[in-house]
Order: structure tokens, then sequence, then C-alpha cells
């Protein structure tokens, strides 16, 4: 899971010393979430999670089956949070971020 996280930061930094606008920053943010999202990344992240995490495991069997049963679950409550575009773009410095302080 970091190895995506970090593959998801690389490719946002990058997009964002490239001088992208925020609003590219936030288009790609979404796609790349949304894509992380399908059904055809997330079966791919569970044979990724079950080849690398299970086979060292005392209970391997276990594993397989706990991840091919909550995996699909913990990246549809995850992605969105910790991939949410704006946050995400905001922190890359793509977005500025406006105060939050009421003006009288």
């Amino acid at each position: 899971m970091k190895v995506i996280a970090a593959i998801v930061t690389i490719c946002l930094a990058s997009a964002v010393k490239a001088d992208v606008t925020c609003d590219d920053c936030l288009e790609f943010g979404g796609n790349m979430q949304a894509y992380l999202m399908s059904g055809d990344s997330i079966a791919e992240q569970t044979e990724v999670l079950v080849a690398l995490l299970c086979p060292q495991l005392e209970d391997p069997a276990g594993c397989e089956t706990g991840i091919r049963t909550w995996w699909a679950g913990i990246g549809a409550a995850m992605y969105p949070v910790f991939l949410e575009p704006g946050a995400v773009c905001g922190e890359l410095t793509a977005c500025k971020v406006k105060g939050m302080v009421a003006t009288p």
C-alpha cells in the first residue's frame, strides 16, 4: 500500500514540477483516484498484496483469505480520504490553500 501511495505522490509531484495548473493537478488526481478504485485495479492490487505479503507470514492461506475478503472495502474507504485530489494538490503546492479567516 505504501508503494502505491509513493507512486501516486511521485506522479503528482512530477506533474506539479512541470508547471501544471491547479485544475490539471485536480484532474490528474481525480483520474488516478478513480483508476485505483476501479475493479480492475483493485483486483491487481489484491494479487500484488497476496504475492508480496502472504508468503512470509505464518499463515499464508489465512492472509490470502483476509486480503481477498477485505481489500476491496479497505481501498474503497481509504482512497477517497488519503488521495483526495484537493488535499494532495494543496500539499504539493499545485493549488493555493485559501485561509479560513473570516472577513468581518
